[in-house]
């Protein structure tokens, strides 16, 4: 086979929705032809995603609480880094602060949260986004 497989006959040979004889000639050409091969992985992943189960709903709740903390995080730090009134009130009351925002204060974050208050008090914030990009690597 000198031409390529149309896509539709690729994935029509994956889901076993081909003669016999036509799957037999696209697998046959599939291994002699790199970027048709390439295209074939590529379904073969989608369906095999397709076909997983789908997440439980505590599973879905926990990953839209995760993206809840990591938005409510970010006002947090965005609020602390530009607003000096923030800044006194958190440094008065850290876990009052994280509880306003809804934020749980893990060891992780209490860590980094601490490490940017004890920065000088002249820096070029450079230091603070470094120390924000921890923390979304950390997974807030």
């Amino acid at each position: 086979m000198n031409r390529h497989v149309p896509e539709e006959d690729v994935v029509l040979a994956l889901l076993g929705g081909s003669p016999p004889a036509e799957r037999d000639r696209i697998d046959a050409h599939l291994a002699t032809c790199e970027l048709c091969a390439g295209v074939a992985v590529t379904y073969r992943k989608m369906l095999e995603a397709l076909s997983l189960p789908r997440p439980s709903a505590e599973a879905r709740q926990r990953v839209r609480d995760r993206l809840r903390q990591r938005v409510r995080l970010r006002r947090f730090l965005d609020r602390l880094l530009t607003d000096p009134a923030w800044q006194a009130e958190v440094r008065r009351d850290l876990r009052g602060a994280l509880e306003r925002y809804q934020i749980h204060p893990t060891p992780q974050l209490m860590a980094a949260l601490q490490e940017i208050e004890n920065l000088p008090g002249e820096h070029d914030g450079s230091q603070i986004d470094e120390r924000i990009s921890k923390l979304w690597l950390l997974g807030f």
